[in-house]
């Protein structure tokens, strides 16, 4: 990392434990000095400067959700996504190996996720920077977007959060001394702040698409940076995980009208991820996520999807055919099943695929399932919508239509939908489980089957992960019961 971080004021960073990053590959994260010193004035003072700041805190979330070490990977470990074997080269740089994190045997000494917190608050420090200082720079040209877009990644930054580690430390200022005594707080908390943050950002950002100099662009593959509709389409996601039915609704409802976005046809299903898909809300690098399981690739892949997900495709779904494929593990000689919804992407050639931060088929099931929870509530009329939307997504997958026909089936059906198209993709699986409340037992289900042999013991407080050593250090509350 850049010799910039050594300016900083060093309880800041010891909150956060940055010293983790001392192991990231790209520098994504050079910082300005801190928002109320001197030296700040210049960094946010024209739109050259502040775009690639922000691009920045995109790089960043990129990091930490592909490759061996992402939240991709991780958590589709984690839950029951995927089933691990162990590699013999995985203890080589300290990490904790593929069947550590398959069987809950993560610690504060030995977390997966140690990347994870440091980096997800780096975001939030670059965010902050600029809600302090840009509105205070005469000279902008877009300061409306440069400010909806720290909301915005902020608002995302602490859904990441939350859903990780539940109780959060909230930071809304660059001041240190404020920030080194900061407590953890319930996950309420933060939600208040992200609804609070994605409508500030409804109301500064544009409904096009900007480039880094803020000016607006109409490629399809541009995708790159939030406008007005991703900022709406990641409120429906928090409202349906704060169980607020017509805000998710609402807002999903908004984004799945706009003519601009379109599921992927069904007769080219297995280009849903490519570059100039219309599915696309918000998009970014999937360069590490296409090379983990390319064919040819070394080393090769050892983890797989597990027998659990892979028996709830139903028979002639287009997505089993186009996003898995089937490879040898060369550990165990046997085929394995694996994702491949990102294909492989060669070194210096064009991108081909890009990974999904936000996609229209979410959308369709957010708008489906809060619809079905409006019908339970009474709405009579929401059930035909659930249904339909419901329906799409299944229709595209090359599937005939539901057969559940009240709120209650249709929210399981949902949920089932929700597996088989969201899979490996942003921790969706984990974090529905625990929202709907299915978490133990399924993870229960998993210690007497699937992980049985591993020495998996799981618990409830494991629903989510604990600090780093270096983290707790810092003064922070360890996750309880770790």
């Amino acid at each position: 990392m850049k010799k910039i971080f050594t300016s900083l004021k060093p309880g800041f960073w010891l909150l956060l434990g940055l010293g983790l990053l001392a192991s990231c590959k790209k520098d994504y994260l050079t910082l300005p000095k801190p928002a109320n010193s001197v030296e700040a004035e210049g960094a946010y003072a024209n739109d050259d400067a502040i775009g690639p700041l922000l691009t920045g805190a995109y790089g960043a979330l990129k990091q930490s959700q592909t490759g061996t070490k992402g939240s991709n990977l991780l958590l589709a470990l984690y839950a029951d996504e995927m089933v691990a074997v162990e590699d013999p080269f995985a203890a080589l740089d300290g990490e904790p190996s593929s069947v550590a994190v398959y069987s809950w045997k993560i610690t504060p000494v030995n977390t997966a996720g140690k990347y994870f917190w440091p980096r997800l608050y780096n975001i939030i420090y670059i965010c902050n920077g600029v809600l302090e200082n840009v509105p205070n720079q005469s000279k902008l040209l877009y300061k409306n977007q440069w400010l909806g877009e720290a909301y915005f990644m902020r608002a995302l930054a602490y859904y990441y959060l939350v859903n990780m580690y539940g109780n959060v430390a909230i930071i809304t200022s660059t001041n240190y001394k404020e920030n080194i005594i900061v407590p953890r707080v319930a996950p309420a908390q933060a939600y208040s702040l992200m609804q609070a943050d994605l409508k500030q950002a409804i109301s500064l950002l544009s409904p096009d698409y900007k480039d880094v100099s803020g000016k607006t662009t109409t490629a399809t593959n541009a995708r790159t940076r939030p406008n007005q509709l991703a900022a709406k389409a990641l409120l429906a996601r928090v409202s349906l995980f704060t169980g607020q039915w017509q805000q998710a609704w609402d807002n999903a409802d908004q984004v799945i009208k706009d003519t601009r976005y379109a599921l992927q046809p069904r007769a080219s299903i297995g280009n849903t991820f490519l570059a100039t898909s219309r599915e696309f809300i918000l998009e970014g690098d999937c360069d590490e996520d296409a090379r983990l399981f390319e064919a040819g690739g070394f080393p090769p892949p050892s983890n797989s999807l597990s027998s659990s997900l892979m028996s709830s495709f139903e028979p002639n779904d287009l997505r089993l055919k186009n996003w898995v494929r089937m490879d040898l593990n060369f550990l165990t000689g046997m085929m394995i099943n694996l994702p491949s919804k990102y294909k492989s992407t060669i070194i210096g050639q064009p991108k081909l695929d890009r990974l999904p931060l936000l996609r229209l088929a979410e959308q369709y099931l957010i708008r489906a399932e809060a619809a079905a929870q409006l019908a339970k509530l009474g709405d009579a009329g929401k059930l035909a919508s659930a249904i339909t939307d419901l329906n799409a997504i299944r229709s595209r997958a090359g599937l005939g239509v539901t057969t559940a026909a009240t709120p209650d089936a249709l929210l399981d059906a949902i949920l089932k939908e929700r597996r088989t198209e969201l899979f490996f993709e942003d921790g969706h699986r984990l974090f529905d489980l625990r929202r709907t409340g299915k978490l133990d037992a399924v993870m229960q289900q998993e210690m007497q089957t699937s992980r049985l042999g591993t020495g998996a013991k799981w618990e409830s407080y494991k629903q989510y992960l604990p600090l780093t050593v270096n983290d707790n250090r810092a003064g922070l509350a360890q996750t309880p019961g770790y």
